[in-house]
């Protein structure tokens, strides 16, 4: 649906082979599950995806918030949506000049496909584009954040916003967005938006920033 290339069409095929021949299936999460057929769910079992012990260690060890929101991607892909988060952030700093905008990840750094599209477009101002890092640094990053925008349009788990909730990192993702608003327990543990619209994702980001009880509280 949204890498439209020769790659994922044999990726899709084999996928179909794999469903019909497979004795038994493992989900890492309940929308992927509930995305299979009636006959194929009889032989799954979901296992969700989960996170390590030394990151329960990390969240006991707050780290003072910084000044910036966070988007933590690989790939400058229309499924990932960086153009949309891009283009919310613009908005974002209209009302807060003084937040940065930090994108990580492959295809993010400064050069990358993410920073030509933002330039091309004069929407880089505030933005700082970091590119790959080493887990730990991440770690330390998504601490540091005020949020973390997970701009994707569709997610089978999504580990940024769960990594993002164990370290008390409030998240931002779409209602739409696959398992993200089952990680979210739809919009109880975080803030869901419509994904596909920057004004609504600026929404999102302005009012966790204008309230830190909700902040605190997600």
């Amino acid at each position: 649906k949204y890498s439209r290339d020769a790659y994922r069409f044999i990726r899709l095929m084999m996928n179909y082979v794999v469903l019909h021949r497979a004795k038994y299936l493992s989900t890492n999460s309940a929308y992927l599950f509930s995305m299979l057929r009636k006959r194929h769910r009889k032989k799954a079992r979901i296992t969700p995806n989960f996170y390590p012990d030394t990151l329960l260690l990390e969240s006991s060890s707050r780290s003072d918030k910084s000044n910036f929101i966070l988007s933590v991607c690989n790939g400058f892909s229309r499924w990932k949506n960086i153009p949309g988060a891009l283009r919310a952030f613009s908005m974002v700093r209209k009302t807060r000049p003084d937040i940065e905008y930090h994108l990580v990840g492959d295809g993010m750094q400064t050069g990358g496909p993410a920073h030509v599209h933002a330039v091309k477009n004069r929407i880089s101002e505030g933005v700082r584009f970091i590119g790959r890092l080493p887990y730990s640094d991440l770690i330390d990053k998504l601490k540091e954040a005020l949020v973390l925008l997970h701009p994707s349009r569709t997610e089978s788990f999504g580990m940024a916003p769960l990594e993002a909730m164990v370290l008390g990192t409030p998240v931002i993702g779409g209602y739409n967005s696959g398992n993200v608003p089952l990680l979210l327990d739809k919009g109880n543990a975080g803030i869901l938006c419509d994904i596909d619209s920057p004004e609504d994702i600026a929404k999102g980001v302005l009012k966790i920033l204008a309230d830190d009880k909700l902040a605190e509280s997600l």
